[in-house]
């Protein structure tokens, strides 16, 4: 069971963001989970990233990696606005993953909302 912590930050996408750390679980590399929401979020080779484009109202998209050692690095971000489609600039994607692990800096993961918007990051058991 991951029990969360919880900072309330200044900052993000330009609106107060709630931190929600978790404190147990696998810990991840902050620079392996960069490379892989890094990609998620800003594509890579040519090929597009899982959270680039069109997010309609209220859709969540999702994304997963094996890491290997029966380890998974799973992500989401969702578009709260139940009536408006926006597309999520990809660096603003990419910084609110970092700020999850620089907050979180356990290395568990976390999840946070912030202006619309809710970004989540974990490792789990598991394979995608």
């Amino acid at each position: 069971m991951k029990i969360p912590t919880v900072l309330s930050l200044f900052g993000g996408i330009s609106s107060v963001s709630a931190y929600y750390c978790y404190g147990g679980g696998h810990r991840l590399s902050y620079s392996v989970a960069k490379f892989h929401f890094t990609r998620a979020c800003e594509g890579y080779s040519g090929i597009a990233g899982a959270f680039q484009g069109w997010f309609a109202p209220n859709q969540e998209k999702y994304a997963c990696v094996d890491l290997g050692d029966n380890v998974k690095l799973e992500m989401w971000v969702k578009n709260h606005n139940p009536t408006t489609g926006f597309d999520l600039g990809d660096t603003d994607c990419t910084k609110e993953f970092n700020n999850i692990m620089e907050y979180c800096f356990y290395g568990f993961g976390g999840h946070n909302d912030v202006a619309g918007w809710y970004f989540r990051i974990d490792a789990n058991e598991g394979t995608c």
